[in-house]
């Protein structure tokens, strides 16, 4: 999909990640010439109707958040094949490969990073959004090397209709409350436990 231009716009460069259902790729803004991540929806999803509606409440999300730790999202484009999120670009990279790298962190950045995060995760807790799928790879850095959290693909928001079953489970177990690896209800405290 590199070289592939969506909306007139946004341009795939190079893949960054991929997962089951999405890719995410550095982009460019054309019309600003600047630096973009795109999540790209795979394009044999993209006519699934549940996989099209947890895609575009993502953004909806997105859209209601406004924090300095949060993911700014951009954009939301579709061009019947394909479906994307614009977002800013996280030029640091993620904490699951910082991680890797030094295995551990110092406490002093980790106390500076669990604020952020954890103050992000007040931000959209105050407007009823619960993540519930908090873990290394989804706290990304930005170039000043601030926490950004981000893949509010599985959130959920506290008054939404439910788009998955009762006894599906979504999230990554190795985080998961224990409420959620039992498909019951969850709330902030689901997203405080992964954190």
């Amino acid at each position: 999909m590199a070289g592939k231009v969506f909306a007139k716009r946004y341009r795939l460069e190079e893949q960054l990640d991929r997962g089951s259902m999405t890719a995410v790729y550095r982009g460019l803004d054309l019309e600003d010439s600047r630096p973009v991540a795109l999540k790209v929806l795979w394009p044999h999803l993209r006519s699934d109707d549940t996989v099209a509606k947890r895609f575009r409440r993502e953004y909806a999300i997105l859209r209601r958040l406004s924090h300095p730790n949060i993911i700014d999202i951009l954009d939301l484009v579709d061009d019947g094949e394909s479906m994307a999120l614009v977002m800013e670009f996280a030029a640091g990279g993620n904490l699951a490969d910082r991680l890797l790298e030094r295995s551990r962190l110092n406490i002093d950045s980790t106390l500076h990073l669990a604020v952020q995060g954890l103050d992000a995760l007040a931000e959209a807790h105050s407007q009823g959004i619960v993540h519930r799928d908090l873990k290394p790879s989804n706290l990304l850095f930005d170039a000043r090397d601030s926490i950004l959290v981000t893949d509010f693909g599985i959130a959920r928001l506290a008054d939404a209709v439910a788009l998955t079953t009762q006894t599906m489970i979504l999230g990554s177990p190795e985080y998961m409350a224990p409420e959620q690896a039992h498909s019951s209800r969850v709330d902030a405290r689901a997203d405080l436990y992964a954190f």
